[in-house]
């Protein structure tokens, strides 16, 4: 009996580690499943901490969501949603929230970048993340806050913009191809509006038609009455 419990235990074990390493000894370096990040200090993958989420952690929670694994939901403007801590109160907490302590002393947290003009922590560039905003979005992530996915290659996939047709193509195609299905809409409302109005002529010409050729009320009635004897 307690020997298999033993195996069971080991088998939970495994199930668990198994779940937290996705390659590690005999396929290359220790690589954490995504949702965990590698900590030296104990040599195992940890949980995400509460606001993060992906590989390696290096993702922040998209608005509305927030909190533990992002499964909390702000009921608040995005400006007002924190990724950890939810809706804030005031303008002042959401500045005192974008600073973080550091080796030197008070500095933008993961996912802001000091604004000298504005002398404020501001959230990253659309295709950047990570401290002070140095880390460009980790195929296959893109966009704003690299929460979004590129279904192509990576040669494809562009950290801003996402996937493109062909390895040549620029944004300026993405803004062409945007610009063509304005068009089609457009071309496609025309010819429903030309339809209608053909319809409406054609309409009021028939019946201009039957009242130009029905017999008159007059030549009903007198054809119809009854013949005096």
């Amino acid at each position: 009996m307690t020997r298999f419990v033993f195996v069971f235990l080991f088998l939970c074990i495994f199930a668990i580690c198994n779940g937290q390493i996705c390659s590690g000894p005999g396929t290359g370096p220790v690589v954490c499943c995504s949702g965990y990040v590698w900590v030296d200090s104990s040599k195992s993958c940890e949980p995400c901490a509460v606001g993060f989420f992906g590989p390696q952690c290096a993702m922040s929670c998209g608005y509305p969501s927030y909190g533990k694994d992002c499964q909390s939901t702000c009921f608040c403007s995005n400006e007002m949603c924190h990724h950890v801590k939810g809706c804030f109160e005031n303008q002042h907490e959401v500045t005192i929230s974008r600073l973080c302590s550091g080796p030197s002393g008070l500095e933008c947290c993961t996912g802001y970048f000091w604004n000298s003009t504005l002398i404020t922590c501001e959230p990253c560039n659309i295709g950047f993340n990570g401290p002070n905003c140095k880390e460009q979005c980790i195929y296959p992530s893109y966009g704003k806050d690299c929460q979004l996915t590129c279904n192509c290659s990576k040669e494809s996939c562009s950290q801003v913009y996402g996937c493109h047709k062909s390895k040549d193509r620029t944004t300026s195609t993405t803004l062409e191809d945007i610009t063509a299905m304005e068009k089609e809409d457009e071309k496609d409302n025309y010819m429903v509006l030309s339809i209608i109005c053909l319809a409406s002529v054609s309409g009021v010409l028939l019946i201009l038609y039957i009242m130009s050729h029905a017999i008159p009320i007059t030549k009903i009635k007198s054809a119809c009455s009854p013949i005096a004897i």
